[in-house]
């Protein structure tokens, strides 16, 4: 869009085929032609936007004050590998046993 609100570019159906071409998605007729509706009800809804009127309102990254809650930092003894190992689904000398990612053993662990 430009300043005065012309469309010059693409819509509906046009811009998600120009869309999915760049994203290298591929999409039927039937979900272009859905998606070109939606498409054209998002931008609708978000040049509304443009519309209001900001002046002497200030930035903000929240609605609310957002304030970070801290704890604190108190050193204690590490858990030890037996109280680690009870959490695991299986272990094996003193490790973790997972399923094998490679190879042919398909054994569950």
């Amino acid at each position: 869009m430009t300043e005065d609100n012309t469309d010059t570019g693409p819509s509906g159906p046009e811009l998600v085929r120009s869309l999915a071409e760049l994203s290298r998605v591929g999409m039927t007729d039937e979900e272009v032609v859905a998606f070109g509706g939606q498409l054209d009800a998002i931008i609708e809804s978000v040049s509304a936007l443009q519309e209001v009127d900001t002046e002497g309102v200030e930035p903000t990254g929240h609605a609310i004050d957002v304030t970070n809650v801290y704890r604190e930092d108190i050193a204690r003894e590490p858990y030890g590998r037996d109280e680690m190992l009870s959490n695991a689904p299986a272990a094996q000398e003193g490790y973790v046993r997972v399923r094998y990612v490679f190879g042919e053993d398909e054994t569950e662990p």
